[in-house]
């Protein structure tokens, strides 16, 4: 799941606030499986311009469908050091980030 939007790490809360209600929505002892990248820290704006957001062209600037997700957002992240957002990256569930994107 991608989010280029303003408060991005907010997008990435549902989860965790499933789990935490007594695992009504999830069956028990199951996580949901979800990579999260968003374009900015909580609190913080995403930025952009007419082509788009900074974290999707940053993304598509460093894609290379050798690396694994982990790789690809820590390049991204490299990429954005000046944008005035700080990118991030959570999962829960099976880990995908050792995992060669879009494998």
């Amino acid at each position: 799941m991608v989010t280029d939007c303003c408060n991005s790490g907010t997008n990435y809360r549902l989860p965790f606030t499933m789990l935490n209600s007594k695992k009504r929505f999830f069956t028990r002892g199951s996580d949901p499986n979800l990579l999260h990248i968003g374009g900015c820290s909580d609190g913080e704006s995403s930025y952009g311009n007419a082509r788009g957001g900074f974290l999707t062209g940053s993304l598509k600037a460093n894609f290379d469908k050798e690396i694994t997700y982990e790789d690809w957002f820590n390049k991204t992240k490299t990429s954005m050091k000046n944008s005035g957002q700080t990118p991030t990256f959570a999962e829960t569930g099976i880990s995908f980030k050792k995992t060669k994107i879009f494998q």
